[in-house]
């Protein structure tokens, strides 16, 4: 049985099965002195922003639920044969409350490549009013 799992997993590495070997990690966190309520979701994403006449391709992405507050820590993995060398890459993240979008990222935090590492902390600024 054990000589049949590896050879299982020797099979779906030869037909490319997805290489989540590499991680962008860091921390998400905003200015605002308020506490989150339950149920927030935050969703962290992983992005080529190379070409400037066109929209930024995913790459990959994690949503969470985080149980507590800021700073919130996220690990996300993607496939590293998906980057380009020539790219740049950004992360960005969101917190919606109730599928409303409260905080975002307005600033390119840049990863992976030109120098730039595999780890980014966040900085989100409120959407319109803080959430009560």
């Amino acid at each position: 049985m054990h000589k049949q799992a590896i050879l299982l997993a020797l099979a779906l590495s030869a037909i490319g099965a997805p290489a989540f070997a590499a991680s962008v990690t860091g921390s998400v966190t905003y200015r605002e002195r308020i506490a989150l309520p339950q149920g927030y979701v935050l969703r962290v994403e992983l992005r080529d922003i190379s070409r400037q006449d066109a929209a930024s391709e995913e790459i990959a992405s994690i949503e969470m639920r985080p149980r507590r507050q800021v700073p919130i820590r996220y690990a996300l993995r993607y496939d590293p044969r998906r980057i380009d060398p020539a790219h740049m890459y950004s992360v960005s993240a969101r917190i919606l409350i109730d599928g409303r979008l409260a905080f975002i990222s307005t600033r390119i935090n840049s990863v992976l490549t030109r120098g730039a590492s595999n780890k980014a902390d966040i900085m989100l600024q409120a959407v319109g009013r803080p959430p009560q």
